[in-house]
């Protein structure tokens, strides 16, 4: 009988063993996983930014530009056709995103795109020209993009700044900005086939005529 329980105690002692062993090991497993998670989610959720300067977001992540008081968030990115590059497309698509911007106690969801012959990549916020320079990364056929992958290029400019004399502003930025659309010297103004004003020479307006680019009566 004694050796029956002796028997009995060892095998308990060597599952209580193997059962530490396994609580060890998912514990070690546990903080590896931890650790790697941190590891890609160490981007600081706001970062530092100037005026006139480009800086890149991640989904989520902020950027603040103390002397204006303005804090820009990357939303997410509400749409991605933009034609993947070792494709050939007879449009190159476009892609959009969403932006929240604050400056004090005025806050607003800023919508911008890139890519396509209309996209517009600059908004105006406030007093603020918003810019979108880069969406990346850019699509390829073999591989999905998901949406915490994606980061967005900036630059945010006080508008008042680029308006002078002897500054002639592109046409939709005009527009953008409730001007009347006006050209440099020796340059027409025209509408291309979408409505947006454009500045081309005299000549090339007949040929973008011809082509169907643009209206006749503009």
């Amino acid at each position: 009988m004694n050796w029956t329980n002796g028997i009995i105690l060892k095998n308990l002692a060597s599952n209580s063993q193997i059962f530490l062993i396994l609580i060890g090991f998912l514990a070690i497993t546990l903080v590896n996983l931890e650790q790697g998670s941190f590891a890609q989610s160490s981007a600081p959720m706001s970062i530092d930014t100037n005026l006139d300067s480009e800086f890149i977001l991640q989904i989520n992540q902020s950027a603040e530009i103390k002397s204006e008081d303005i804090t820009v968030t990357f939303f997410n990115v509400t749409s991605d056709s933009r034609c993947p590059s070792d494709v050939t497309c007879i449009w190159q698509g476009q892609a959009g995103i969403e932006l929240d911007v604050q400056k004090g106690e005025v806050e607003s969801t800023v919508s911008l795109s890139i890519g396509g012959d209309s996209s517009p990549e600059e908004s105006i916020f406030n007093s603020y020209l918003i810019q979108l320079v880069d969406l990346s990364p850019y699509p390829i056929s073999t591989k999905n993009i998901q949406p915490e992958d994606y980061t967005v290029t900036i630059k945010i400019t006080k508008y008042e700044e680029l308006q002078n004399e002897e500054t002639v502003l592109p046409p939709l930025k005009q527009v953008k900005l409730g001007q009347e659309p006006s050209c440099k010297e020796n340059l027409v103004l025209i509408k291309k086939y979408n409505g947006a004003p454009a500045c081309v020479k005299p000549e090339t307006r007949e040929k973008l005529i011809e082509r169907g680019w643009t209206l006749k009566d503009t």
